[in-house]
């Protein structure tokens, strides 16, 4: 009797160890990352972190980065801008007027390839860009002399 009761009960812990709870992460700001452009996992990063502090905030629009995450993810400040260094792998479509309108400053580095220099405050607007199918977040090289 103990050896039945003690299979049905390691059944039963079984079953609910292996039964899938759905977790909900939605945030209040719901914009996520587009399906069609491709990121790395520090630009992921980054967005997850920007939407977590952002929603703090009432508008987007009065969002300021924190000094934790400028010092984080190496942000440069130039006057009331919070800079974020990115490459972006374009499409030979991509209209360079897009950047310019949104205050960021870039140079080609190949034919698909341009380096941004992209304001923190228009980050959303940066995943509507049309004909970009690749975002990668440049990670500073740090040099240690041994």
């Amino acid at each position: 009797m103990r050896k039945f009761l003690g299979i049905i009960l390691s059944l039963v812990i079984l079953a609910s160890c292996a039964s899938v709870k759905k977790i909900d992460y939605q945030m209040p700001l719901q914009v996520s990352l587009v399906k069609q452009i491709k990121t790395n996992n520090t630009f992921r990063m980054l967005w997850f972190d920007y939407i977590t502090e952002a929603n703090q905030y009432q508008s987007i629009k009065n969002y300021t980065p924190s000094e934790k995450f400028i010092a984080h993810y190496s942000l440069v400040k130039e006057k009331k801008n919070v800079i974020v260094p990115l490459l972006l792998q374009i499409d030979k479509d991509f209209d360079y007027k897009q950047l310019d309108n949104l205050g960021a400053s870039y140079s080609k580095t190949s034919d698909e390839i341009i380096s941004v220099r992209f304001p923190v405050k228009y980050l959303p607007s940066l995943l509507q860009l049309k004909n970009v199918s690749y975002i990668e977040y440049q990670n500073n090289v740090e040099l240690r002399l041994y």
